[in-house]
């Protein structure tokens, strides 16, 4: 290590990339990507001198080397990470984002709404429904999608929760959230009162 920077020998470098000529897979590097002349130790504390190369140097030799796993870089690097920084302006690896509540773990319960069974689970003291269930109580061919955007168009009242036995989240709303889309549904106006919610989402 060199100011915090990881330095490698640059023999030991090739030697792993199978690459036979390694002054020329030096020579090749810029001046601030090698430095000669190393004074280090080997493991029966015998003084050598070495070539030592930085980090731009190991990706720069890499790809020269032919080796199968050099080569599957190579391509990852010419591939990928350069075309996204071309397109996008930089890289970024795509991590698996986790936006549902994970509630496999707990039972959830069925009640019965005009012939209809809805999945409902109670998560820390709040009752959820399930929006797919709801929609279809009320004979509604509304996505859920759909209804998560009116729901959550002033305050957050949808939420993905994967329940056991299902494949895949799904979208649940709160008991005010089943209020709104019965009120919003022209069939269940009469089986509702109109909820009015203020800018703050609160019931009027």
């Amino acid at each position: 290590m060199v100011d915090n920077e990881p330095w490698f020998v640059a023999t030991d470098v090739c030697q792993v990339l199978k690459i036979a000529n390694n002054r020329n897979a030096v020579a090749r590097l810029d001046d601030d990507e090698k430095k000669d002349g190393v004074r280090i130790m080997d493991t029966v504390g015998r003084t050598n001198y070495v070539t030592m190369i930085n980090e731009s140097g190991l990706y720069a030799i890499i790809l020269q080397s032919r080796k199968p796993n050099a080569k599957q870089f190579r391509k990852w690097v010419t591939g990928e990470v350069l075309p996204s920084i071309r397109k996008k302006g930089f890289y970024g690896i795509h991590k698996a984002k986790t936006d549902y509540l994970d509630a496999r773990d707990i039972p959830y319960e069925r009640v019965e709404y005009n012939g209809c069974s809805i999945r409902t689970i109670e998560i820390d003291g709040e009752r959820w429904y399930s929006i797919n269930d709801v929609n279809s109580s009320m004979g509604s061919r509304t996505e859920s999608a759909q209804s998560v955007r009116r729901l959550n168009a002033k305050r957050s009242m949808a939420q993905k929760i994967w329940l056991y036995g299902v494949t895949q989240p799904g979208w649940f709303t709160t008991q005010l959230g089943v209020r709104l889309l019965l009120c919003a549904s022209q069939k269940h106006k009469a089986e509702c009162k109109q909820l009015m919610l203020d800018f703050n989402g609160e019931e009027d």
